[in-house]
């Protein structure tokens, strides 16, 4: 059966300076990239290699022709290496160019702005609870956007009413890219009674078994 070596291309400046290249042409190796090209064709200089494929980038293509220009076993030339597109990179739209700390900063604002939204929601449900827990009521709204080719994801809602407590689920799922895929599932009811009678006939009582479903549907 015939073994797939997988390699990376060796570091570039792209890499080192911490920034998406993407498919961003002229992203060559660095100094280290080159020589841990070199060094790895040298390990496999013992290792028979019937066909060599590349991605069409730069650096793919650098790390690929020092693999090549290193013979075989019994200094039986390398073949030539070929060349395939879809061993390509990862297209990063509006992100190619940008650094990672740029995206890990986007990342952290939306974080904190998730948080804040998730606190104002914990903040509504528990002023509506003060004035009558039967009558609470909470309104959740969810906006998931997909720009990019082969963006993925998901969005999952649930809520528990009890008495007469009304909570409404709003997704927003925005798709602009005919590559991406996005799925949004809500789910809102009461508490599952069988769930319930199972851990009320563990000793504990209606309350206590109602708080620890709500508390692990939650976490």
């Amino acid at each position: 059966m015939p073994t797939v070596l997988l390699v990376r291309h060796g570091r570039t400046t792209a890499n080192s300076g911490g920034v998406l290249a993407g498919w961003t042409p002229g992203i060559g190796l660095d100094d280290t990239g080159w020589a841990q090209a070199r060094s790895l064709a040298t390990r496999l200089a013992v290792v028979p290699v019937c066909a060599i494929w590349s991605s069409p980038l730069q650096r793919c293509l650098e790390t690929a022709a020092e693999l090549a220009a290193v013979p075989g076993p019994k200094a039986t030339p390398r073949s030539e290496v070929r060349v395939d597109d879809r061993l390509g990179e990862c297209r990063y739209g509006d992100w190619t160019g940008r650094t990672l700390k740029e995206r890990a900063a986007v990342f952290f604002k939306y974080y904190q702005l998730l948080e804040a939204r998730q606190g104002e929601i914990a903040g509504l449900i528990h002023e509506e609870m003060g004035k009558d827990p039967g009558d609470a009521r909470a309104e959740v709204y969810n906006t998931l956007t997909a720009s990019a080719p082969y963006a993925r994801g998901h969005v999952d809602c649930k809520e528990i009413v009890q008495d007469r407590a009304v909570a409404k689920a709003v997704p927003i799922v925005e798709v602009s890219h005919p590559m991406a895929h996005i799925t949004h599932e809500a789910a809102i009811g009461s508490v599952d009674s069988k769930q319930l009678q199972t851990l009320m006939s563990r000793g504990l009582t209606e309350d206590e078994a109602t708080d620890l479903i709500i508390e692990g549907l939650l976490s």
